[in-house]
């Protein structure tokens, strides 16, 4: 009897935590450090995984007239 009421209680926890684990809301882009629209030429760029229109810069050379997009 203990043995079935032991696995009985294993499953509803295994199943309350599963539950508890769709219901989390994921951090915004803004929260994990993607905030930038745009970035120079020549700097590494990662995408945000939950909205493309926002991304992270890093290794960005000094700014010159020949890393520059057009327009800056």
């Amino acid at each position: 009897m203990k043995k079935y009421l032991l696995l009985s209680l294993a499953m509803a926890v295994s199943l309350s935590a599963y539950a508890a684990l769709d219901c989390a809301t994921p951090p915004t882009c803004a929260e994990l450090g993607y905030t930038q629209t745009g970035c120079l030429v020549g700097c590494t760029t990662t995408t945000c995984p939950y909205d493309s229109n926002y991304m992270k810069c890093t290794n960005c050379p000094t700014t010159s007239a020949t890393t520059c997009p057009s327009g800056y």
